[in-house]
């Protein structure tokens, strides 16, 4: 008999505007027939650069996974640079390398089998 396991999908987004709008990030986990199955966003009263926006929220979508015991799970985000950087796992000085720091350490204690570059698309 095959057994097919569950792997959850976690895709994550971050908006940025520079019309004075207010940013924010979301996260949403499907299961593999496509029902969302948990959710997250919030809004920032301040203003962050886009990478490390990407960043925090791909921090969150896999915190999220883990607190509500959605995995194993693979993470997508339409943030190639960031994808890119964490995929590298070379230590990065910028401000943004600290949070990514946070997600590789998480990632060595979590099942989260990959992530991956998507272009959404709306």
């Amino acid at each position: 008999m095959l057994q097919f396991r569950v792997v959850y999908k976690i895709n994550t987004d971050a908006s940025v505007s520079q019309q004075g709008e207010r940013p924010g990030v979301g996260v949403v986990i499907w299961d593999r027939d496509g029902k969302v199955m948990a959710s997250f966003s919030q809004g920032f009263n301040t203003c962050y650069q886009p990478q490390i926006a990407e960043v925090m929220v791909i921090l969150e979508g896999i915190s999220l996974a883990v607190s509500t015991g959605l995995l194993p799970a693979v993470l997508e985000s339409d943030a190639l640079t960031v994808v890119n950087d964490i995929s590298s796992q070379v230590p990065l000085c910028a401000n943004v390398g600290v949070v990514i720091s946070d997600i590789l350490i998480l990632l060595m204690h979590v099942n989260v089998l990959s992530i991956n570059f998507c272009s959404y698309v709306g």
